[in-house]
């Protein structure tokens, strides 16, 4: 089975001609993301750039004191690697040459690599998405693919042989699955990224651990990631506090003792009663647009990263405005409002799926979290990360039958416990 174009799995020797009358609700709102997918998202970035006030990367106010994540991005490796780690040392190729290497993952219109090459010259900045949207964007400027084969090689492992000098006043992009960065004849260059950056990707992705292992593959020892996500739920304007710990604004929340209320829907459930059309078709596009079904990426991103193996996590969330007095509010709410259009202009979805709150959209009382996450490479492997060779780090057979004998011993334990306890209600029935 594999998935077809409308994202329904489907026996691919078995083709079926799909009318519009026999999609589904879910199979219509996935058409409508991809047809309109570009559209989308570069209306989101203007909104997004201008809460970032124009800046490269994430620049946070915590508590009167600047903290500028730029500054990690280009430290030298200098500290050693102790004997016991019998591993080889990373490539720096790209230290050699001077110029650190930027790649953006899903660059769309490429508005975000421009930016970053007119703001640091210097740097030499990548493009890379699964279609050439910036050619469309950039008909009249010179754009070099900088993993055309056809440039100057100097051998299997050189991908950049061919790219034009950092003196080149234009990004370089190029076309490719994210799903596939490395499992191409022409993968990209391992450990020379020293930032590598994305927006609004993960919808795109298939697995969120394949792919943050083969992002830290790409990244140079000690480079930089970050990601900017959108979480789509709304949310009321609440009560916020500073976590100067992990660079994070979040709802307050009190400690309660009652397990439920820790395990609560953090999305806001009172939102089903005072929004309920609203609410209910962000949940509709979420589950069409989800796979595998991970949860939204916004709200677990920084917990994909840490799980992953980088370091020094920080996450800091904003609120984007919805409606209200402001330029980028209201630019949101034309968004959003543009999105339902579209939805009801299909006579299936708009039979099927509720009325959307058009007032409370304009209120200017609501609100979407905006996450901004940022993590840095280990200077070199730990235990378990994905190697070069598609191998993990430190994971011999031996261990690999303990973690096998593990896992049947707690099954069985597991299994035990169950019987036990459904023998236990039988007999007191």
């Amino acid at each position: 089975m594999v998935y077809s174009e409308n994202g329904e799995l489907v026996d691919p020797n078995k083709p079926k001609i799909v009318t519009p009358s026999d999609l589904t609700v879910t199979s219509l709102l996935r058409l409508i993301k991809k047809d309109y997918y570009h559209e989308f998202r570069d209306r989101m970035d203007d909104i997004i750039l201008h809460e970032m006030d124009g800046s490269v990367s994430l620049v946070v106010n915590n508590g009167g004191e600047q903290h500028h994540f730029p500054r990690w991005q280009f430290q030298p490796s200098t500290s050693a690697i102790s004997e016991h780690h019998s591993i080889p040392d990373p490539i720096t190729q790209d230290e050699s040459r001077g110029s650190p290497r930027i790649l953006e993952l899903g660059c769309g219109s490429g508005a975000w690599c421009f930016h970053a090459k007119s703001v640091h010259p210097d740097w030499v900045v990548h493009g890379i998405d699964d279609t050439d949207h910036w050619l469309c964007v950039h008909k009249d400027t010179k754009l070099r693919d900088f993993l055309d084969a056809s440039g100057t090689r100097k051998g299997t492992d050189d991908c950049f042989g061919g790219a034009d000098p950092p003196s080149d006043t234009n990004p370089q992009f190029s076309v490719r699955n994210l799903n596939n960065l490395l499992s191409h004849d022409l993968p990209l260059q391992r450990n020379s990224y020293r930032l590598i950056h994305g927006r609004q990707v993960f919808e795109k992705i298939e697995s969120y651990k394949n792919f943050l292992d083969v992002v830290g593959l790409l990244l140079h020892p000690r480079g930089v990631v970050e990601f900017l996500e959108v979480d789509p739920i709304p949310r009321t304007i609440g009560p916020m506090r500073q976590c100067a710990e992990n660079q994070k604004t979040e709802a307050f929340a009190p400690w309660t003792n009652t397990i439920e209320d820790r395990l609560g829907d953090t999305r806001g459930s009172d939102l089903q009663d005072t929004v309920p059309g609203w609410f209910t078709r962000v949940e509709e596009v979420l589950n069409a647009s989800l796979r595998p079904q991970d949860g939204v990426p916004a709200a677990n991103l920084k917990t994909w990263l840490q799980a992953s193996g980088f370091y020094d996590v920080k996450q800091a969330i904003f609120q984007l405005p919805i409606g209200g007095d402001t330029a980028s509010g209201k630019k949101l709410q034309d968004l959003l409002l543009y999105q339902f259009k579209l939805e009801d202009s299909i006579p299936k979805l708009k039979s099927v799926l509720p009325e959307v709150e058009i007032d409370e959209i304009k209120s200017g009382v609501y609100y979407l979290n905006f996450h901004i996450v940022t993590g840095r490479k280990p200077p070199y492997p730990r235990t378990g990360d994905l190697l070069p060779d598609g191998t993990r780090y430190g994971m011999t057979p031996s261990t690999y039958n303990a973690m096998a004998r593990q896992k049947l011993n707690d099954d069985t334990v597991k299994n035990y416990q169950w019987e036990r306890s459904v023998q236990a209600l039988l007999n007191s029935i």
